[in-house]
């Protein structure tokens, strides 16, 4: 493709070739031109390569955001179990110091 395009550019105006000389002006400004194509081109592949990487992130602190959430919401249910089995052990141990009392006092 980039020998075409020097075949291109050696052309005159009116098709004929020229073996002996070369047109240097127009063959810098088409590689030129490649080049500022090229720069762009790469310039936009990293630009979305960073804002994909972006988004990665962000959605990774969101799923670590719900996992904390999770967290604190199991955290809070065994918070409550646990007050729930404490009251229930005082009534238990309220109950077996009756029942030890009216033993005693049967026995």
């Amino acid at each position: 493709m980039m020998l075409e395009l020097l075949g291109i550019a050696a052309q005159t105006v009116d098709g004929r070739q020229i073996d002996d000389e070369f047109n240097w002006p127009l063959a810098i400004m088409i590689v030129g031109v490649m080049f500022a194509f090229a720069t762009a081109l790469s310039v936009l592949v990293w630009q979305g390569l960073a804002t994909w990487r972006a988004r990665m992130s962000i959605a990774r602190e969101e799923a670590y955001r719900e996992l904390a959430e999770q967290a604190v919401a199991a955290e809070q249910e065994t918070d409550r179990n646990v007050k729930t089995i404490i009251a229930d052990l005082a009534d238990i141990r309220q109950r077996t110091a009756e029942i030890e009392r009216v033993l005693k006092e049967v026995g």
